[in-house]
């Protein structure tokens, strides 16, 4: 068993890394393994989770906050609050929907404990449709296959998940340090790349501050985690996507306003970069002509095996609209934010690579990307556990 380092860092492109922004991360990735890491269709949980099961969401099931289940959601009866679906965006509209979310997570049996559900910009008239699943449902009773996680608690090893949604503070690095000792494998989630990029695009000027800020985290975290085990550890360091720059923003009230001149169309939900339909009858089909004046296509059964989410049942969707890269729905429903940068395009785009370094070689030419679903692997390999 050797002790082992596992660093995921939301959002960082392989584009990034470079002397001058990331000095640490540079020397780590000459030192060892690299390569570029490709994600599965789908934002960030979704993404963790394949990387730690080992399999893709539609096997392990996490995809998806808003799940389409209309005989199990427990938002029933909120018929009252739906006059809330038509204040215009502003502080007050905000705020009524913070009440709202506050208010849901104590009917919901999908948001964990401190966890806050939050309904973002989601139509209350929509959410008896849904079930709301966790972002942390990986580590609060974990997706219905095994996770990494799991295989360390069957055999008894000492480890711990340090979540960092933003950039580590003081605290964050105490709490690193006064545990690190009792632990033969950590890991720590970093995220403030994440939130940067989003508010600032693919631009490296722009993010240098907040590349060079992970970098130094980082490379005090190996300080620390050097300091309780040795020198002889190992280490991997990797990403769950890359990052694209927004140029375009489509208003998913016209597109529904489209989608709901078909008759056959029942209710249509929009990320940020994707637009899921259901039909009234499973059966039918979607026009595609609905949507042909938008940047994107229909994922085709092809892709959805290809990457990773081709569900057998209507829970995510009956049919998936994916936006070209560079461009979003706005306001989508999952957050306010006017974004600048997005991810959750087709996982085969380079602006979606993903990052790959470990102290350990992986088998494959540097050249050449490696799948999100061998990362599981990778860590059981490093930590000692065999299949």
């Amino acid at each position: 068993m050797t002790k082992t380092l596992v660093i995921l860092v939301d959002a960082l492109w392989p584009g990034f890394i470079g002397p001058r922004p990331t000095p640490f991360l540079t020397t780590m990735r000459n030192r060892g393994h690299s390569s570029g890491l490709q994600p599965v269709l789908g934002y960030s949980a979704a993404i963790r989770a394949t990387a730690f099961t080992g399999v893709t969401p539609d096997i392990h099931g996490v995809w998806s906050k808003f799940a389409y289940n209309p005989e199990a959601s427990p938002f029933q009866n909120l018929t009252r609050l739906e006059i809330l679906d038509h204040l215009p965006t502003s502080p007050i509209r905000r705020a009524s929907r913070f009440v709202v979310s506050k208010y849901l997570s104590h009917i919901s049996s999908g948001a964990s404990q401190g966890n806050r559900l939050s309904i973002e910009n989601v139509p209350i008239a929509l959410l008896p449709q849904f079930l709301y699943r966790d972002d942390n449902a990986m580590l609060v009773g974990g997706p219905p296959v095994e996770s990494v996680f799991a295989r360390l608690d069957a055999e008894q090893v000492a480890w711990r998940y340090f979540n960092v949604p933003f950039f580590p503070t003081h605290s964050h690095f105490k709490r690193l340090r006064n545990q690190a000792r009792q632990l033969e494998v950590l890991f720590v989630y970093l995220g403030g790349l994440d939130a940067e990029a989003h508010r600032r695009g693919r631009n490296e000027a722009s993010l240098c501050g907040s590349l060079l800020q992970i970098d130094r985290a980082i490379e005090r975290i190996f300080s620390i985690v050097g300091e309780a085990w040795g020198r002889d550890f190992h280490w991997i360091i990797f990403s769950d996507h890359g990052i694209e720059t927004v140029r375009h923003y489509v208003d998913p009230a016209s597109v529904l306003n489209t989608l709901c001149r078909d008759r056959r169309v029942h209710i249509a939900f929009f990320d940020s970069t994707m637009a899921r339909i259901w039909m009234k009858d499973v059966h039918d089909q979607l026009d595609p002509s609905l949507l042909s004046g938008l940047q994107g296509r229909l994922v085709s059964s092809a892709d959805a095996v290809r990457w990773g989410v081709n569900f057998h049942t209507r829970e995510y969707f009956d049919w998936l609209f994916l936006l070209d890269p560079g461009t979003v729905f706005h306001p989508a429903y999952v957050s306010w934010l006017k974004p600048r940068g997005m991810h959750g395009y087709a996982p085969d785009q380079s602006s979606q690579s993903a990052v790959l370094l470990s102290s350990l070689e992986c088998g494959r030419s540097t050249e050449h990307s490696h799948l999100m679903t061998e990362v599981r692997g990778f860590v059981q390999r490093s930590i000692g556990l065999e299949g």
